[in-house]
This record gives structure tokens, C-alpha cells and sequence, in this order.
């Protein structure tokens, strides 16, 4: 894959998560944006995660932006053993009091695809 198309997806999957979110916690777009962000991401804005996809920036939890119906193993095996930490981040979160299901099952929405 190319570089501006690996870009591209990310891009992609970040307005597919924070969608996904927004309608699982029924919640406005931007607010989704945001609590991804600051929530599961660990950065300040959804601004930031887009900016560090363009720049290529590759640390914390930016190879979220690659989770997706096709990703590496290599991506699995990273979200697989980040999960707990995700998961404790969504306990100890605004998301947790919005959310009435499991912190497991709401990361699944979010990435996991279930429903589509």
C-alpha cells in the first residue's frame, strides 16, 4: 500500500470509529470526535489524531487509525495487547456514564464492526 493511500485509510477509519461511536452512545458527530480522542486515542482533539496520520506519526495509540475489516496481524496483535489499557481508559471516562453496555462491547462496535 502506498503511503498516501495508507493515509488515506486511516483518515478513513478515524471518520468510521468516531461515527460508529456517535451512534452507539447516541451523541452528536463532534462529540464522538472528542471523546475518541481524548478517551481511546489519548490525545487532545480529533485535530490531533488527523494531524498525526498526515505526518506520519506513528506513536501511543495512533496504529488505531489502521484497525479495520483488512488490517495486518501485526495491527491485531497491537490492539489485542493494548486492549486492557483501552479498555481501563473507557472505565475511567466520560464514555463509561454515557454508554449503559460493557466498555468490551463498545470498543467492539467501534472497531470491530459488528453490524455491518
Amino acid at each position: 500500500m502506498s503511503f498516501e493511500n495508507e493515509h488515506h485509510q486511516s483518515l478513513d477509519n478515524i471518520k468510521r470509529q468516531a461515527k460508529r461511536l456517535a451512534k452507539t452512545l447516541d451523541i452528536p458527530l463532534t462529540q464522538a470526535q472528542f471523546l475518541l480522542a481524548k478517551h481511546i486515542y489519548l490525545e487532545n482533539s480529533f485535530s490531533d489524531i488527523k494531524t498525526k496520520i498526515k505526518r506520519n506519526e506513528s506513536t501511543g495509540r495512533m496504529f488505531l487509525a489502521l484497525v479495520s475489516r483488512n488490517n495486518s496481524k501485526e495491527i491485531q496483535t497491537q490492539f489485542l495487547s493494548e486492549f486492557g489499557d483501552i479498555l481501563t481508559s473507557i472505565h475511567n471516562s466520560h464514555i463509561a456514564t454515557v454508554y449503559s453496555g460493557s466498555a468490551r462491547e463498545l470498543l467492539m462496535n467501534i472497531f470491530v464492526f459488528p453490524s455491518e
